[in-house]
């Protein structure tokens, strides 16, 4: 039986779950939460989607906002919720959100996942994003840039030894998927990676 690219995903983080949650704390995006939070109103309620053990939703609730994390990992998600107690943590898979209403959140920040999805998953993604964001509400991808046409398996990671499959996106392309999903641009800023070198991040802020 052949295991899609999402189940093997899932196993490679259940597999480090514990020593990526430690080290990932080191790479925190603080000044891009930072951001993200000056862009919204104070209470908003906010998905972190693919929100890993919970790092980026612990800042956002110490921010003033009602957070609510997702992720695929149960391992991950079970260290989430053993150190946010305070914080709503739920199973699921940002292609298909059933469990949530549409126009349920004000903010969506979906920071380091994005990269782990196919192209044709990015689009399921960007529908679901759409549907639950609020009109007017607040969209932030950051992932990885680059110009391969396909999905590239990297090995070399600060966080762990295990080999992913990520997929490059140059600012034009996400752009693009972005608007055509409904999205209009705030700021689309490129940004070099302060702890892998040759690595450059997209950070997109869109509204809805």
């Amino acid at each position: 039986m052949r295991v899609d690219r999402t189940s093997r995903t899932i196993a490679r983080y259940d597999s480090i779950a514990t020593d990526y949650a430690q080290k990932v704390k080191k790479g925190t995006p603080i000044h891009r939460l930072e951001m993200f939070a000056k862009k919204l109103i104070p209470g908003s309620k906010v998905l972190d989607a693919g929100c890993a053990a919970g790092r980026d939703s612990r800042v956002l609730k110490d921010f003033g906002f009602h957070v609510t994390g997702v992720d695929l990992s149960r391992s991950l998600l079970e260290i989430a919720k053993q150190e946010n107690p305070d914080i709503k943590f739920v199973y699921c898979d940002i292609r298909n959100m059933m469990e949530f209403d549409k126009n349920s959140f004000d903010g969506i920040w979906a920071c380091g996942v994005f990269h782990e999805l196919d192209r044709v998953d990015m689009r399921k993604v960007l529908l679901e994003f759409n549907r639950i964001l609020r009109k007017g509400g607040l969209l932030f991808i950051r992932t990885k840039q680059g110009k391969e046409t396909k999905t590239k398996i990297v090995s070399q990671d600060v966080y762990s030894d295990i080999q992913r499959e990520v997929t490059f996106l140059s600012k034009d392309e996400l752009h693009k998927m972005l608007v055509d999903n409904n999205f209009l641009k705030d700021e689309l800023l490129s940004e070099k990676s302060s702890s892998r070198e040759g690595l450059w991040w997209i950070n997109a802020y869109y509204r809805k």
